[in-house]
């Protein structure tokens, strides 16, 4: 997924490390910093992929980054009910003072966390990858921005964490 909307040419730029590998025991082993760090999981409906959603993993994966870095949560949504979505970007925003939440026309939601404002506004960033990536252009849309997610009522309640896994246990309920 991440090779559609990213360029594919930049995983074979030098200057890229790509990493495929279970992130969450991948950061908790590497004592590198990123500037951006994409985890990518299939449906979080086990404890691998649903640990991934958790409050201590993007704390984590925030505690990686460079100054001024950027993570970005991708996750398949076809399962989620509307406040499984809450609930999800309620966690995340939870550890990334600065959210945004993109949407796809497949049902992938992207969430992309900072601790410092964007250096470009969703707009820009839908600019530039019209340039770069035409075909891309219409295929993922803004649903929240940072402001719109910091003053959502809905903001404050209940997050999903490794000690209450609200998101695994409910997923898996939909799922049976």
């Amino acid at each position: 997924a991440t090779k559609k909307f990213i360029r594919p040419a930049l995983f074979a730029d030098p200057k890229i490390n790509h990493i495929t590998a279970d992130a969450r025991n991948f950061l908790l082993l590497s004592e590198k910093n990123y500037d951006v760090i994409i985890s990518v999981l299939s449906l979080p409906i086990e404890f691998a992929s649903a640990s991934l959603l958790t409050k201590e993993f993007f704390s984590l994966a925030n505690k990686r980054l460079k100054e001024n870095g950027i993570f970005v949560q991708w996750v398949d949504y076809y399962l989620l009910s509307k406040e499984d979505i809450r609930t999800l970007i309620r966690t995340f925003a939870a550890v990334f003072s600065n959210t945004v939440v993109w949407h796809t026309k497949n049902n992938i939601i992207m969430l992309v966390g900072s601790d410092e404002p964007f250096a470009l506004s969703p707009d820009d960033v839908k600019e530039k990858v019209a340039a770069g990536s035409p075909e891309n252009a219409d295929t993922f849309f803004l649903g929240m921005g940072p402001e719109q997610v910091r003053n959502a009522a809905w903001i404050t309640g209940q997050t999903n964490t490794d000690d209450l896994p609200v998101l695994e246990f409910r997923l898996a309920q939909s799922v049976i």
